[in-house]
């Protein structure tokens, strides 16, 4: 994202400009920064109020990626202040390792007794999804899917959140110029596949 205008952007289908276009250069923390007022402006459109969402930074400029223990200290926050919630984490089967390295935190909290199994979902994310190619879906996979028009709607506005590209009010579509490809697909298969927690992580 910091080479706006250096290279081909699949969402864009074409290189950006940044002096055509009237901004500067991105900066890695203006990136951060445009990423996380995406995902908090998609958690108000689902009907998230702001006071409810809570953000932790687990990698830094130095640090490119999650370190196991943080991930676990910081779920081990979450679950003592909201012992008896629901939680829904990306599954330690992801082919992303930030993802899969909470989904692992995860698993050891419940193997001690931290957090009870039932009350954790594991989500399959598109990408993994389609890993598989022409595999099988597991049969312990869960199919979720919008239960009424008005959340599949919601969903829809969310996604919107992650492709409004509007440089002159610091909008970068951050989310869009990353993963596009997947916020397509979800569009057309507006589900996911959720698992429970397995004795062993294979």
């Amino acid at each position: 994202m910091s080479t706006f205008g250096t290279i081909y952007s699949g969402f864009w289908k074409g290189k950006h400009n940044p002096s055509f276009e009237g901004y500067n250069i991105i900066t890695k923390e203006e990136l951060a920064e445009a990423r996380v007022r995406e995902f908090k402006q998609a958690c108000v459109t689902l009907g998230v109020p702001l006071k409810n969402i809570y953000l932790d930074f687990l990698d830094t400029p130095t640090q490119g990626s999650i370190i196991y223990k943080d991930a676990k200290e910081a779920l081990k926050k979450y679950i003592q202040m909201y012992p008896n919630a629901l939680h829904f984490s990306l599954s330690y089967k992801d082919i992303h390792k930030d993802h899969s390295t909470i989904g692992e935190a995860l698993v050891e909290l419940i193997s001690t007794n931290l957090i009870k199994k039932e009350n954790v979902k594991f989500v399959i994310s598109v990408a993994t999804r389609n890993s598989l190619k022409n595999k099988k879906i597991p049969k312990n996979w869960e199919k979720i899917t919008c239960k009424s028009k008005e959340i599949e709607i919601k969903v829809l506005n969310a996604i919107k959140c992650y492709c409004a590209w509007a440089p002159l009010v610091k909008s970068y579509a951050v989310g869009f110029h990353s993963v596009a490809g997947q916020f397509y697909q979800f569009e057309k298969e507006l589900f996911h596949y959720v698992h429970n927690f397995e004795e062993t992580i294979s």
